[in-house]
């Protein structure tokens, strides 16, 4: 009876499981279309935003013939979907809340689908917009309570970390995350579910919380690694991919729903199908192997279909492979992942300087195919370290300089930078803003923590290209964060998450006390052109990138909002030749009327390239195929230790 019972309530859970994620699907469709300028500028009506009644609708609604009949035709539909959940909802008032089915029960009938129903029902894939969704709870030995998991986050975050994200086509795509709450145990961390932000909608900032309409928990494969600290990547056809980062220390979380095992496997790498919103593992690339790593610098370039990861280290926490290095060992990587997505190969480029730990990595579009910037973050002394004896493995990396890859020339070369340095720091992020005439190519970081993680930062700063100028453009925020992810949309460079240095990682036998909250705990808006923090995102107000005054005017590079930049080139000379001629190709020479800023005499002299281990090829093939043919296996590493 029973049996019978669970198959019923079974079956209704699977119908609204199916709904909400039809629900979901006319919703983002809505939205999509929608947001086309067209249409925005047609009608009076917000996307994703309610119409109200019918008779309101047809007033406000401008469409004609075909459009406005398919518009009415999903608005029925989304109509009709509501009331069947409606219906489906009065149905379990008073009904005992739903057990676990163990797999091969039958209770599922013909073709058990081999998960528990309670997982599906949590963790469904495409769910209606809502709530986020909490997967576990840190709970070490001895610990009193970390509260309830089996449902979605009720309360409002406090601060979220140690996540990766990306954006594109609208959304922003967020990996598992750490999370405190306002509410709840002293102290309690969460892991999130993966989830998304959708940016085809107006919202404030402080209205995004774990109920928003705007915050997406992503479907879910229970097989889909439970790694944060990792990398997510996006393709040239909008897939979105995860790779890395850190496991879960097993029998210190309680999970919310049931896993197959959160044992560190070999380095794998998933990708996210953003139309079904469904996770696969990808098949295995071919080229060298590679390990599972966390705090890497990352970026990818889709229009190359290409994916980056410099440095960071490996343990037994990141891969499986070194299960047997239970005494803190840990692989520092001299090295830097190239994928080539299309082709799936993988290769590892080693670096001209010492590994990196918690920098950042950018792709300025620099002539044909761009470069890369590495910046900031800690410098490994070594290659194998144990971090639990000792951190003097560890030393800052200055921002007196930068590393550059430049991919036409296959190698790596230093850059000296000048103006308004930034303290050492790692866990920052940054974005680029480029000039509308390529006179400029504006990299804003923002955020960070001191090298040992004793020291937050709030402010926000600007290393300007092709003159390699530091300024310090704002430091009115007072909210230090550090493990924050950001992207540039428009003129609004949207921040994802952050945490002080008094919040602390769940570790075992550490007072878990809760730090400060953030005001906004998921979502912090910086106006790029304005240089002020907006609490709104407005889709109708977004706009190009403007070159600010701070950056423009007194010692800074010259021009105005839409470029005209008169220094283009760094003060000290250029570290590269190569380098040179990639911004030489595409930033404009100064206007003899407007040029009054003396500039420096190294366009004349020769440059000299900093060493490289390796060459990688030139040409189109430096970013598809011919970059990934040479470079140095981590796994040679290994033998050799």
């Amino acid at each position: 009876m029973e049996a019978k019972l669970d198959a019923v309530e079974g079956k209704r859970v699977m119908e609204k499981v199916v709904l909400e994620r039809q629900l979901g699907e006319i919703k983002d469709w809505f939205g999509r279309w929608m947001k086309s300028e067209m249409d925005q500028k047609e009608s009076k009506v917000k996307p994703g935003v309610p119409l109200g009644s019918d008779s309101e609708w047809e007033a406000e609604c401008p469409f004609t013939g075909a459009r406005k009949r398919k518009v009415k035709g999903l608005r029925k539909w989304e109509d009709k979907t509501r009331e069947e959940i409606r219906i489906l909802e009065e149905k379990e008032k008073g009904k005992e809340k739903f057990k676990y089915v163990p797999r091969g029960s039958g209770v599922m009938g013909k073709g058990d689908s081999g998960v528990y129903l309670l997982s599906i029902a949590a963790t469904a894939v495409d769910r209606a917009w809502g709530e986020l969704e909490e997967a576990a709870h840190f709970y070490p030995p001895g610990s009193k309570s970390a509260g309830g998991v089996n449902k979605r986050a009720q309360s409002g975050f406090c601060r979220i970390w140690d996540h990766s994200s990306v954006y594109h086509d609208g959304l922003i795509y967020v990996d598992r995350t750490l999370a405190t709450k306002t509410e709840g145990p002293k102290g309690a961390i969460s892991l999130l579910q993966p989830w998304s932000l959708n940016l085809t909608s107006d919202f404030t900032a402080e209205g995004i919380d774990s109920s928003s309409q705007l915050a997406r928990t992503l479907g879910l494969n229970p097989d889909l690694p439970y790694t944060m600290r990792g990398a997510l990547w996006v393709s040239k056809n909008g897939t979105v991919y995860k790779y890395g980062g850190y496991y879960p220390q097993e029998g210190m979380w309680i999970f919310s729903t049931n896993v197959s095992s959160i044992a560190p496997r070999n380095g794998e790498i998933w990708e996210l199908n953003t139309k079904t919103r469904n996770w696969t593992k990808t098949a295995q690339p071919s080229g060298e192997q590679f390990l599972g790593a966390r705090n890497g610098g990352v970026t990818s370039i889709p229009t190359e279909d290409a994916a980056f990861f410099l440095g960071g280290w490996s343990s037994n926490t990141t891969d499986g492979r070194l299960k047997d290095w239970t005494h803190g060992e840990q692989l520092a990587h001299q090295s830097m992942l190239a994928w080539d997505i299309k082709g799936n190969e993988m290769l590892n480029i080693s670096t001209s300087f010492q590994a990196v730990t918690l920098s950042n990595l950018v792709h300025v579009p620099v002539a044909k195919y761009g470069i890369l910037v590495s910046l900031g973050g800690n410098q490994f002394t070594g290659s194998r370290f144990n971090f639990t004896s000792s951190t003097s493995g560890l030393k800052p990396r200055d921002f007196d300089s930068v590393d550059i890859f430049d991919f036409e020339a296959g190698s790596w070369s230093v850059q000296a930078t000048t103006g308004d340095i930034p303290s050492s720091r790692h866990s920052f992020c940054s974005v680029v803003g480029t000039a509308a005439d390529n006179s400029s190519f504006n990299i804003f970081m923002h955020g960070g923590a001191s090298p040992n993680g004793d020291d937050g930062f709030s402010d926000t700063y600007v290393l300007s290209l092709p003159s390699f100028q530091w300024f310090r453009v704002d430091d009115t925020n007072k909210v230090d964060r550090y493990g924050v992810t950001c992207h540039l949309v428009k003129n609004k460079m949207i921040m994802i998450g952050g945490r002080g240095v008094d919040q602390p990682d769940p570790r075992l036998n550490v007072t878990m006390l809760p730090g400060a909250c953030d005001p906004n705990g998921i979502v912090n808006i910086f106006d790029v052109n304005t240089l002020k923090w907006d609490p709104n995102f407005k889709v109708s107000k977004l706009d190009d990138f403007k070159v600010n005054g701070k950056i423009t005017g007194g010692v800074g590079i010259g021009g105005g909002p839409t470029g005209g930049a008169i220094k283009i080139e760094p003060e000290g000379g250029w570290g590269s030749a190569e380098i040179r001629d990639r911004f030489a190709s595409v930033v404009p020479k100064p206007k003899p009327s407007t040029s009054t800023t003396k500039t420096s005499p190294s366009s004349t002299s020769s440059a000299t390239v900093s060493p490289t281990p390796h060459n990688a090829a030139s040409g189109p093939a430096a970013v598809r195929g011919g970059l990934l043919s040479l470079g140095l296996s981590v796994m040679a590493v290994i033998m050799a230790l």
